[in-house]
Formats: C-alpha cells, sequence, structure tokens
C-alpha cells in the first residue's frame, strides 16, 4: 500500500474515531436541571434560530399562547402529561411552577430543552415557553414544529 494510501486511511479513520467520540458525548452528557431550569416569562424571542418562544402576549413571542379555558395548574398538568407521551421526552424538573423538558432527537441524541409556565389571564390560563438546542446555532425548524404541534394537542 503506498504512503499515499496509507496517510489517507489513517485520516478517514481518525475523522471515523473523533466522529463516534462526539456521538458518544452528546448521547450521555448529563442533563443538569439546574443548568437548563429557566422562568421562560422573563425570557423574550432573540431571533435565533435555534430556540422558540412561546408567550401570552406578542410582545417578544414568536408565537402568541392561545387561551385555555381552565386554571393554570390544570392546563401544566395536562402539558406535561401531553409532552411525556411523546417519543423521547424526559422530565428535568418541575418546581416553582416551571416545567423543564428535555427531548432528545431521534438519530444523534441531540438534546433540546422545554421550560414551560402556565399563568392565569383573561378567559383562563395561557403559557409561556421557551424551546432551545443545546448545540448548534441552527435547529432547521424542530423547536418550533415540535412547540407548534404540542399547542395543536391541547
Amino acid at each position: 500500500m503506498s504512503r499515499i494510501a496509507r496517510a489517507l486511511l489513517w485520516i478517514i479513520a481518525t475523522i471515523c474515531v473523533a466522529f463516534i467520540a462526539f456521538a458518544i458525548w452528546v448521547r450521555l452528557a448529563p442533563d443538569d436541571a439546574a443548568d437548563w431550569r429557566e422562568d421562560p416569562a422573563a425570557i423574550t424571542a432573540s431571533g435565533a434560530l435555534n430556540e422558540y418562544v412561546v408567550r401570552p402576549e406578542a410582545d417578544g413571542a414568536d408565537a402568541v399562547s392561545p387561551v385555555y379555558d381552565e386554571p393554570p395548574e390544570s392546563l401544566i398538568a395536562r402539558f406535561r402529561d401531553m409532552a411525556l407521551a411523546e417519543p423521547r421526552v424526559g422530565l428535568l424538573d418541575e418546581s416553582g411552577g416551571i416545567l423543564t423538558l428535555v427531548q432528545r432527537s431521534m438519530l444523534m441524541g441531540f438534546p433540546d430543552y422545554i421550560s414551560v409556565r402556565a399563568v392565569s389571564v383573561d378567559g383562563g390560563a395561557a403559557l409561556y415557553i421557551h424551546s432551545r438546542s443545546r448545540y448548534g446555532k441552527s435547529d432547521w425548524g424542530v423547536n418550533e414544529a415540535r412547540i407548534s404541534a404540542w399547542l395543536g394537542n391541547l
């Protein structure tokens, strides 16, 4: 085998090992609730391509939350149960009226973190939601699609 062929195989093997190491890290990196728990009511849409913000008011939101004819406690419980029934969704934290979830992508296991708070509004309750990716600068619309589907399922 020529030196060029051996060098090329070495480069390919190194790239494969690095990719596998990264994939293992993504799957096994800890999801520390303290790092990802946040009050979504304090978040406004930044325009970043890897997050999606829902608020009861249009100001600072990517989308406006529907108003649900029920108390906030009931709404957040329904949201939690619906979200946890989805594939690859786990509960990181549920304290102080804030629900923090993680959903991992099917192939690589990339985590997205979702923080939710239900509040009283005229006519019932509405949601503050902040869904964001841990890795990358773009999520190809995954956070928006997820939250839109979940709101449609409520």
